[in-house]
């Protein structure tokens, strides 16, 4: 089917046919297009016509639509119109009529003359002049009043004039739709459709914003249109829009089981320093409540005043805090792991400081102690590595779509640090604030 609706129907108006939708213009306008077009006609017949219609119904209107010419007999028409057909031959008739014009102009000429012509024309019973008539009828004419019924035919005529008054009238309606007519078929404008007579939509909205990153603008209005981003994929569009409409910044809920138990800072002028460095949360740096991507992360932590020694320890909680690695004895207040800690997993870590008392001995001490939060990192997963070390390599200037994918993947630190360079790019945009505000708040809450 071709989609010129100067030529041929487009299955969309067919569909809105079925579905009932058109217009009263619009089912004006495919009247007048499905009368001249027998194509047009089959293809209508053929979508409507039910799943399970009798073989002979099927074959009758094959033949009907093979052969435009071929119409119902005016005695069947007048065997229909009275009801006195088997319902077999009124389904092929009823089937006949819907898809030839011509038939069903003389169905309704039919039914035209005989309501009207008992009130048309009043003939007396014993009125036989009328016989004399009967050389001046045409031919069909003097069919109809066959068996003596002469004053029917009279009234028949009578009606017909009237009709023809009634058809001239209607046709001079009519050629005053010709540019709806064009909806459907061909006229003076050749780019004339019924799609084209449709509610246009209403012009896209205003950016709501437009932000400048890596070179590019990203521009989102208030229907979720988003420009500027057409080279990531559908998941990371689809969280910039999300991040972006919202004000707020996707993050894994895996980073609930960072944050430690609440503990006291013990401080004050009497205060044991030894004690203050144990129980500080700030004493162990990094990592600490956070998500990383290395695997053999580099730990660091504040040095105690009088130590001369340290030890790192790493464990396991989900494996009943099992060992998974152990410093050598340090002098420096850093240390990384000799071999990859395993991918996807919870740690804790903490520091033994050895230093001299008092009184001479050796003391040890260990941080974070037991009324401070415990010093938790997650490493990612393989495929979340991955993923970031892709992610670097494509859109490594582009500081939104990497602060967002670095938020989504739990690294708060990293992403924070993409989200402040696209402020210092968009001073005057505020939902880039808001944004950053929005993560430094949840990286906060963690810690």
């Amino acid at each position: 089917m071709t989609d010129r609706v100067s030529e041929h129907l487009v299955e969309k108006v067919i569909e809105r046919y079925r579905q009932r939708q058109l217009e009263p213009s619009e089912l004006l306008a495919l009247d007048e297009h499905l009368m001249g077009c027998a194509a047009c006609r089959w293809q209508m017949r053929v979508a409507l016509m039910p799943p399970a219609v009798p073989s002979r119904l099927q074959a009758e209107f094959a033949s009907m639509a093979r052969d435009e010419n071929d119409h119902l007999p005016e005695n069947q028409l007048r065997a229909y119109l009275a009801e006195k057909l088997d319902a077999v031959d009124r389904e092929l008739a009823e089937s006949h009529l819907e898809s030839c014009p011509s038939c069903q102009s003389q169905v309704r000429e039919l039914q035209l003359a005989m309501s009207i012509a008992d009130k048309a024309i009043s003939v007396p019973a014993n009125d036989t002049s009328g016989k004399r008539f009967r050389n001046y009828l045409p031919g069909w004419l003097r069919e109809f009043g066959g068996g003596g019924n002469w004053n029917l035919t009279l009234r028949f005529a009578g009606a017909m004039a009237l009709l023809a008054l009634l058809v001239w009238g209607v046709m001079r309606w009519r050629s005053s739709t010709t540019e709806k007519r064009q909806e459907f078929a061909g006229g003076p404008s050749p780019t004339a459709s019924l799609d084209n007579k449709l509610p246009e939509p209403s012009p896209q909205s205003q950016p709501l914003f437009a932000i400048n990153d890596g070179g590019r603008q990203i521009t989102t209005d208030a229907r979720g249109n988003l420009t500027g981003v057409e080279s990531l994929s559908a998941e990371e569009q689809q969280t910039i829009k999300n991040s972006l409409l919202s004000g707020q910044i996707e993050t894994p809920s895996t980073l609930a089981e960072l944050k430690g138990k609440a503990g006291s800072t013990m401080g004050g002028p009497n205060s044991n320093p030894t004690q203050v460095w144990a129980a500080s949360n700030s004493t162990l740096l990094a990592p600490f409540a956070e998500v990383i991507a290395e695997d053999r992360p580099q730990l660091k932590w504040k040095p105690l005043e009088g130590a001369g020694t340290y030890v790192v320890t790493i464990n396991e909680p989900a494996a009943n805090y099992r060992e998974i690695a152990v410093s050598p004895i340090l002098t420096t207040t850093r240390w990384t792991p000799p071999r990859a800690l395993p991918r996807g997993r919870l740690f804790i870590w903490q520091v033994t400081a050895t230093y001299k008392a008092s009184d001479g001995n050796s003391q040890e001490v260990t941080a974070p102690a037991p009324e401070a939060p415990e010093a938790k990192f997650r490493v990612l997963t393989k495929t979340q590595a991955e993923e970031l070390a892709r992610a670097k390599q494509v859109y490594e200037s582009q500081h939104l779509p990497m602060g967002l994918l670095y938020a989504r993947l739990g690294l708060l630190k990293d992403a924070e640090r993409e989200l402040q360079a696209l402020a210092a790019r968009n001073p005057k945009q505020r939902i880039v604030e808001k944004l950053l505000r929005d993560l430094q708040n949840k990286r906060r809450a963690i810690r």
